[in-house]
């Protein structure tokens, strides 16, 4: 286990949005790191971040990192990830990197070799996992409460002007690697891999281009598991959907809202008062906050050498799914 002695020092790279609502307030609230060191590309969000956050350092140079933290969160635009993610790494330092964990399986491999090489930490930010209501639905499945699983349907749908990007890097194919399914929808394909715990194939996939970038802004794929099972992921940054995950089984049932983690409704045939009534339960779940627990979580790794929950080889199979998606889209307006 690692010494907790002095303060692990922390650093961010990318002051954008996610960085500024959750990630930077997250690590304030653990007392056993210090926030020392900001950077982005451009120099002024960096000095606006560390002047709002009371942060010592900034600087436009993530090389300037080396040396002076310990473990830094990556939040830049999703084709920068490898290359940061590799020369912090090689350069002695943990890195939690935000989601998609970048924009080609081969990329992937490039940090997932470099994370190997370095011995330390590389966690990705697959923060829908550490939802409680989400956890609490993968213990029901983990513990056969719903038999054979036949159906996993995710659904999330915002409108792109509810989060008011400061880059706009989503509707930069190269800095973005894609449209919505990429951004939104690798929540959704994470926690398809995560909950169906089974191999799968892409059965098919269709994309809507709507605001005319040349990518897709509403997505639908179908994949079929290995045991004959189906998956629907449908994901929509143009319009309000029911964000609602729903997962069937041979002996039962379960959803939860993916926004709103109060609740997780269930049924199944070996809890009693399911099957003498034929009714459901609602169960009330913690609000907890993601990001936070993601850091925690994080941190926990460093001090126990331990793998994280969202490895570099998990997230890297969400990346996988993702291209061949894209190769068997079909992109209509």
């Amino acid at each position: 286990m690692e010494e907790r002695v002095r303060k692990l020092k922390v650093g961010v790279v990318g002051c954008g949005l996610i960085a500024k609502l959750s990630h930077i307030p997250a690590i304030r609230r653990v007392p056993e790191v210090d926030l020392t060191f900001v950077v982005d590309s451009k120099l002024e969000w960096a000095k606006e971040t560390a002047r709002r956050f009371l942060i010592s350092n900034f600087s436009d140079n993530y090389a300037d990192l080396f040396g002076n933290v310990d473990l830094v969160i990556v939040a830049t635009p999703n084709s920068l990830h490898s290359e940061i993610s590799c020369a912090l790494l090689e350069n002695g330092i943990h890195v939690l990197c935000e989601k998609p964990m970048e924009v080609s399986f081969d990329k992937c491999k490039k940090m997932i070799d470099s994370q190997q090489k370095s011995k330390k930490i590389l966690m990705i930010g697959h923060n829908r996992r550490f939802a409680s209501n989400a956890k609490l639905l993968n213990e029901f499945i983990n513990e056969g409460y719903f038999g054979e699983i036949k159906e996993l349907k995710l659904v999330l749908g915002h409108k792109h002007t509810s989060w008011p990007s400061q880059s706009k890097f989503g509707f930069n194919k190269i800095l973005s690697g894609g449209g919505v399914l990429i951004d939104q929808g690798i929540h959704l394909i994470d926690l398809l891999i995560w909950l169906s715990k089974k191999g799968y194939k892409v059965k098919g996939a269709e994309g809507k281009d709507i605001l005319k970038t040349g990518m897709e802004d509403y997505a639908k794929v179908k994949v079929e598991f290995e045991n004959g099972g189906i998956g629907i992921i449908e994901t929509s940054r143009i319009k309000e959907l029911n964000n609602i995950c729903e997962i069937k089984g041979e002996r039962g049932w379960g959803k939860f809202h993916i926004d709103n983690i109060s609740f997780l409704e269930i049924f199944s045939e070996d809890i009693k008062s399911c099957k003498k009534t034929r009714n459901s339960i609602l169960i009330k779940t913690a609000i907890n906050n993601t990001h936070f627990d993601q850091f925690k979580h994080f941190l926990e790794c460093i001090y126990e050498k331990k793998s994280p929950l969202v490895d570099g080889g998990k997230a890297a199979q969400g990346i996988k799914m993702i291209e061949e998606c894209y190769k068997v889209m079909r992109l209509t307006g």
